[in-house]
């Protein structure tokens, strides 16, 4: 048997605290991207503001710093009452995946 608490994230994880803006089906939002990986990050959505459905694709955009936006889209793979959404990249500039990938791994001090 699995231990229960096993991570089961394939790839290297970094804290950040990047500003993030979102387009769904059924609204926008804002919060901040708190965890990154070359495949994604969690969001932590603005109080009040709507939530994204889980398996919905969202359109992103990333403001790691003024001049450094990422553009991408993502897949919702978490939802919770807190407003914390995971998100899964699926259209990402290789540029920008990248800089995920570096910054996820240590090597990038954004």
């Amino acid at each position: 048997m699995e231990p229960v608490n096993e991570d089961r994230r394939r790839s290297p994880r970094r804290t950040a605290a990047w500003s993030a803006t979102w387009v769904g089906r059924e609204g926008v939002g804002t919060g901040t991207v708190s965890d990154v990986s070359e495949n994604g990050f969690a969001l932590a959505n603005v109080p009040g503001e709507p939530l994204p459905e889980m398996g919905e694709t969202i359109r992103l955009s990333v403001v790691i710093r003024p001049d450094v936006v990422l553009a991408a889209s993502g897949r919702v793979v978490h939802v919770d009452a807190a407003g914390r959404v995971g998100v899964t990249l699926t259209d990402l500039a290789l540029a920008d995946a990248l800089i995920l990938r570096e910054y996820a791994a240590g090597r990038g001090a954004l």
